[in-house]
């Protein structure tokens, strides 16, 4: 199944890769072959509240554009994210905001069934972003994290 995406060619949200003169109107269309996991469009576009998004494009930032999927199939909040794993079906993470102190982040980390047990989760609350960019570069197979250093 393929769905038609259409997108400002200006916009100039991370991974994106569109870049032209400000505001011209003009839009690029794309086809997404499998809806649910959305890639290449801007996160400043989705639905999602401000600390989420400034989170994803931290995120995207340090691990890499391909580090990650975005699962748009599960009607969220909008203080939280699916992350799917690109090439491990089964192997997500949910990234919230919602309970958590300013500048931290909780996470829910889940793995593919296994046969001893169904429900096998991961729970972190009131992550620092560091602490937060180590756990996902884990999770989904990342081999470098970019600029960690300058983190505090």
């Amino acid at each position: 199944m393929r769905v038609e995406q259409r997108f400002n060619c200006c916009s100039r949200g991370l991974g994106t890769g569109w870049q032209h003169r400000p505001r011209c109107g003009k839009q690029k269309r794309i086809f997404i072959t499998n809806p649910q996991w959305v890639t290449g469009m801007s996160i400043w576009a989705l639905d999602k509240g401000n600390h989420v998004k400034q989170a994803l494009i931290l995120i995207e930032h340090h691990l890499g554009r391909d580090a990650f999927l975005l699962d748009q199939t599960l009607p969220l909040n909008t203080d939280g994210v699916y992350l799917n794993h690109p090439a491990e079906p089964g192997v997500r993470a949910y990234l919230f905001t919602q309970g958590q102190a300013e500048n931290r982040y909780g996470l829910h980390l889940e793995y593919p069934p296994a046969q001893i047990n169904n429900n096998l989760i991961d729970a972190y609350d009131n992550l620092t972003l560091r602490s937060l960019l180590n756990i996902l570069a884990v999770h989904f197979d990342v081999a470098d994290i970019k600029d960690l250093e300058r983190l505090s």
